[in-house]
């Protein structure tokens, strides 16, 4: 249940997409919970809680479960070592691994947010060479991630709400990715927000 749609973007970057999908579907249930799914042969009947605590019930011809994923720290023999799992989440010092025994590197959805295939390939990467024997850390600056929808999203660095709940001075800018593509202005839909 979530307040509005891609909880870890931007609120800034999200009224584009937000605008597309209200043209598509019927509806968008915010703060709404499913609390049960029945099928019924020709369709499937859910059940939503919704914010007001009532319950209401519609039938649909199909239904699409999507509800996150989770980090997979269930590592057989993990508990045997020095390593500390916090809500799924492996927590390690990388940098003094190599001096616990067994050394225990994390990469990827474990090794915490954001849980991105770019994020932890440089992870492994940077578990490699320090296995190997190089002085490195990962410590990036800002990772960059994008949301896959029409119109896509996609930043680098901390949210403005992440960055105001550590007290920094913020400077910010966009613009509209369309406008540096001269192809994307050709196939644009016509709704499009750089139409």
């Amino acid at each position: 249940m979530t307040p509005g749609l891609l909880p870890g973007a931007d609120r800034d970057l999200v009224p584009p997409l937000q605008k597309r999908l209200e043209k598509l579907f019927s509806k968008i249930m915010l703060n709404t919970a499913v609390t049960a799914l029945k099928d019924e042969i020709a369709n499937v009947k859910v059940t939503f809680k919704l914010p007001d605590g009532t319950v209401e019930e519609k039938s649909y011809d199909k239904v699409l479960v999507s509800v996150g994923r989770r980090p997979n720290s269930k590592v057989p023999g993990l508990e045997n070592t020095k390593v500390k799992v916090k809500r799924a989440r492996i927590h390690l010092d990388q940098q003094a691994t190599a001096n616990r025994r067994p050394a225990v590197y994390a990469i990827g959805d474990v090794a915490g947010d954001p849980m991105l295939a770019h994020k932890a390939s440089h992870e492994g990467r940077t578990a490699i060479e320090h296995i190997a024997g190089h002085k490195v850390e990962f410590a990036p600056y800002a990772i960059p991630a994008v949301v896959f929808t029409d119109p896509e999203i996609a930043w680098a660095g901390l949210t403005q709400a992440e960055a105001e709940a550590k007290g920094w001075t913020l400077r910010s800018s966009s613009f509209l990715g369309r406008q540096a593509d001269a192809r994307s202005l050709w196939i644009a839909p016509k709704d499009s927000p750089s139409c």
